[in-house]
């Protein structure tokens, strides 16, 4: 049953979502306290939007299993999804505190500072972040975003820290039309 609880982790179509949900299931039937199970299914639920499920499984995870990064790095997108971004905050640097270091982990953390409106801390952050990550695109973006809502630092760092972000990252659409933005309120001054 391990294997498909592994499969479930890995689902991506409705349908392999919602197989992976019987399956998971299943397997607790037999095994009750399978954080595993837990958080494949809660996985399987998130990706369904199926929130109120995704949450109390995931939460479930985390009771039997507190050191696990990705249970937390789960319930900080769903949070997310639900607009709560400072649990999904919480739950990214807890995450964070386990051992997750990587750049996606850190971006995520940077958006939740900048979603909850934390821009003065947001751009200390992204400070920090291009520091380990000098070639990240968002912490670019995010500290141009922060500077702008700050009202700190001149048009031209701005327009600097968005022309790397997008020079870093072409396909994002959001930067782009952020940056035309920007663009269109400089030259209206």
């Amino acid at each position: 049953m391990t294997c498909s609880i592994a499969a479930s982790a890995l689902a991506e179509t409705q349908a392999e979502l919602e197989s992976g949900i019987v399956q998971t299931t299943e397997a607790l039937r037999t095994q009750p306290g399978n954080a595993l199970a837990y958080s494949a299914r809660g996985y399987c639920y998130l990706g369904l939007k199926k929130l109120d499920e995704a949450e109390k499984d995931l939460l479930k995870a985390v009771s039997l299993d507190q050191k696990n990064k990705d249970n937390y790095l789960q319930l900080a997108c769903l949070y997310s999804l639900r607009k709560q971004y400072e649990k999904a905050l919480s739950n990214v640097r807890t995450a964070m505190k386990f051992g997750s270091q990587s750049m996606n982990t850190f971006d995520m953390e940077l958006a939740y500072l900048s979603s909850s409106g934390r821009a003065r801390e947001c751009l200390k952050r992204c400070d920090e972040v291009l520091e380990k990550f000098p070639e990240d695109s968002n912490a670019f973006y995010f500290r141009a975003m922060s500077k702008q809502e700050l009202g700190i630092g001149n048009d031209k760092d701005i327009l600097s820290d968005f022309t790397a972000a997008i020079r870093l990252d072409p396909t994002a659409e959001g930067k782009k039309r952020d940056l035309e933005f920007f663009l269109s309120r400089i030259k209206a001054k």
